[in-house]
């Protein structure tokens, strides 16, 4: 199935976690759901807190993937250790989560698939 362009899909990954834990997987590439090579990633509640951006080709072995913030300084990163919107393509991957170390606070975490 192709995705039509402009098509997106939200996912919220963490909502008000208040442990460690590997969030809701975003499949952005799905026979039945489409394609999706664009990730932006919405970050709230952190206080100490760790989020780690994760892609895996068979939803088994997971590895660290880079991300962009949104902003002025349009830093790259593998985490997220403040609130804000990081971004990144990942063209041919089927899976994407992102990872939760907690320290404090409540943190909800918001991923945007779109082709």
């Amino acid at each position: 199935m192709h995705t039509q362009p402009g098509a997106s899909k939200i996912v919220v990954t963490h909502n008000a976690a208040v442990a460690n834990g590997n969030g809701t997987i975003v499949h952005l590439a799905h026979p039945a759901d489409g394609h999706y090579p664009t990730v932006a990633v919405q970050v709230e509640g952190i206080s100490g807190d760790t989020i780690t951006f994760e892609a895996s080709l068979d939803n088994s072995t997971w590895y660290s993937v880079e991300l962009t913030s949104i902003g002025a300084s349009a830093t790259k990163a593998t985490t997220a250790t403040a609130d804000g919107i990081m971004w990144g393509f990942l063209p041919a991957v089927p899976y994407f989560r992102t990872r939760l170390t907690r320290s404090a606070g409540t943190v909800t975490v918001t991923v945007c698939a779109a082709s």
